[in-house]
């Protein structure tokens, strides 16, 4: 079962941003020291579990772990609905 149900933007390529109104998973699984600092900081901007307004990360692995509760790999963690396409299917590299 899904605790979370989440959506984030990414702007500029560099800033990745969980938008309000993002339900977080209450439960934190593992980098439990990382993933309570993140929540601490964000604090003011959570309510019930649910952002209440948008969150700037640097990275796509960062944003999930806020959300997921644990160590996430970004570029797998997000994923498009409803065709489920990852993150790391946008991300173009520059050679």
């Amino acid at each position: 079962k899904a605790t979370t149900d989440a959506r984030m933007r990414v702007i500029g390529g560099n800033k990745y941003i969980v938008l309000a109104g993002s339900k977080i998973d209450p439960t934190i699984y593992s980098n439990e020291n990382h993933v309570k600092k993140l929540r601490e900081e964000n604090a003011d901007k959570l309510d019930d579990g649910t952002t209440i307004a948008d969150i700037e990360f640097s990275s796509p692995s960062t944003a999930g772990e806020f959300v997921g509760g644990g160590a996430a790999n970004g570029k797998y963690y997000w994923r498009t609905k409803p065709d489920d396409k990852k993150l790391a299917d946008f991300i173009k590299y520059i050679k």
